[in-house]
Order: structure tokens, then sequence, then C-alpha cells
């Protein structure tokens, strides 16, 4: 119902907002973030009549780790 359009605009935001600590140079905040808006997505199952992620969170913390040149992560 409305609570998944909720919990994945709660994804996005803390998705968006971890980029914007990683900018700052605040890894540690962005990255805890980063995993939690993946975990926030992963709560809920993909909605029969959307597609899927375009970004996905756990693809999004993969390229965080890139970007901060820690990829066994």
């Amino acid at each position: 119902g409305d609570n998944y359009w909720v919990v994945l605009t709660d994804a996005q935001r803390k998705a968006i907002k971890s980029w914007l600590f990683l900018e700052e140079g605040n890894e540690e905040k962005a990255l805890e973030l980063m995993k939690e808006a993946a975990d926030t997505e992963d709560s809920v199952d993909k909605h029969p009549i959307t597609p899927g992620h375009i970004l996905p969170a756990r693809e999004l913390l993969g390229d965080m780790y890139l970007r901060m040149n820690r990829p066994e992560e």
C-alpha cells in the first residue's frame, strides 16, 4: 500500500544524503547512511506494476566503496 512509497522515498533520501556526506569528507557517515538506504530498500518487495530501481542502493553502496578506493568491501 502507501507504506511502500514511504519506505522507498526514505531509502532514496538516505542515499542522496549519503553522497552529500561523502562530498563533505565524512566517509564514515556516508557509508553508514548508504548502508541504511540499502537495508531500507531491501526491506520491501518491488511493486508489481513498477519498473525496477534505476540505481539500486546496494549498487550505489558499491560505487561509494569504489570511489573511496575500498573495492574489497
